[in-house]
């Protein structure tokens, strides 16, 4: 399977310094864990930050979802199958219900007794697409001892963000957090730095 390097930095309005490595590391275990639920596991993160902004970057991220194969069980051997073998109404809506021809079911011996059943296939979705959602959320759930509002939305943190990057192999993925849409345009020292700069993996 394919797989990019993901990289998001937050900018920031200056940050105390207190707050900043639990900030960073928050930031990155809330991105693993949700990468992982999302069945897109990474390479070790790579944290950094400075008062104006945080970085996380994770190696080897999958390009898209594995493909998710799921055993479905569905109505007793003794409901599905008439007393001639033959299957029932109940066998045939089961089917049907989850996009199988009857088929591919089987029976399957179950704590319960034996049953029917049926493997589904979900396809995997592509990374890029999940990670429009995901990361937004992940920005959400980091915790500040103090946090203020200053979008028409009140997103809260601790202090106000003015510009995001976001990366994976390179591309930009696509969100707003408080009115601010993601890029790959990042911000150089305040006073002796360029005010835009193409970030680049």
């Amino acid at each position: 399977m394919e797989k990019s390097e993901l990289v998001i930095e937050l900018g920031v309005e200056e940050i105390p310094a207190s707050m900043l490595e639990d900030a960073a590391n928050q930031f990155a275990d809330i991105l693993a864990e949700s990468l992982k639920t999302q069945r897109l596991l990474p390479g070790k993160a790579q944290i950094g930050y400075t008062p104006r902004r945080i970085i996380v970057g994770f190696n080897d991220v999958p390009n898209s979802q594995e493909n998710l194969v799921e055993a479905i069980i569905g109505p007793p051997k003794s409901v599905a199958y008439d007393s001639a073998g033959a299957p029932t109404r109940a066998a045939k809506a089961f089917a049907e219900k989850n996009g199988v021809p009857l088929s591919r079911a089987k029976i399957v011996q179950t704590p319960k007794g034996e049953y029917l059943s049926v493997e589904r296939t979900t396809r995997g979705e592509k990374s890029q697409k999940i990670l429009e959602a995901l990361i937004p959320a992940a920005i959400a759930k980091i915790q500040f001892p103090k946090t203020m509002h200053w979008s028409d939305d009140h997103f809260r943190f601790a202090r106000p963000i003015r510009w995001i990057v976001a990366l994976l192999g390179g591309k930009t993925i696509r969100f707003r957090v408080a009115d601010v849409a993601a890029s790959n345009i990042t911000v150089g020292h305040r006073f002796l730095g360029k005010s835009r700069i193409v970030r680049i993996l």
